[in-house]
């Protein structure tokens, strides 16, 4: 669970993750992600250094000691390397700070 603070929204990762990758990534990424260049090239996201699960993520918003709201639910990659998301106040924008300071912006 990551979370910026009392009563407040947090992103929760399921711990069981999605059993076939390969559909999902054709779906997630780009084609231009997927595509080699040249030849003998290996794609970051078909790495063997890059491994990743796919989760299922919910942002939920904690409005008191009793209620608990779900904003919105989405797949994303569950990297084994360092891996941190940042938000802005409404949760429309994500920030995905991967390790070699890969960062990627998302928005809902």
């Amino acid at each position: 669970m990551f979370k910026s603070g009392l009563y407040e929204k947090c992103l929760l990762v399921s711990s069981d993750h999605l059993e076939s990758n390969d559909g999902i990534e054709a779906q997630y990424f780009e084609s231009s992600m997927l595509e080699k260049k040249f030849d003998g090239q290996i794609v970051f996201v078909k790495s063997n250094n890059n491994k990743k699960e796919f989760h299922q993520f919910k942002m939920i918003e904690i409005t008191n000691s009793n209620e608990v709201k779900t904003l919105y639910t989405f797949i994303h990659p569950k990297y084994q390397e360092s891996q941190q998301f940042y938000f802005n106040k409404e949760a429309d924008l994500m920030i995905e700070w991967l390790s070699h300071n890969r960062v990627l912006l998302y928005n809902q």
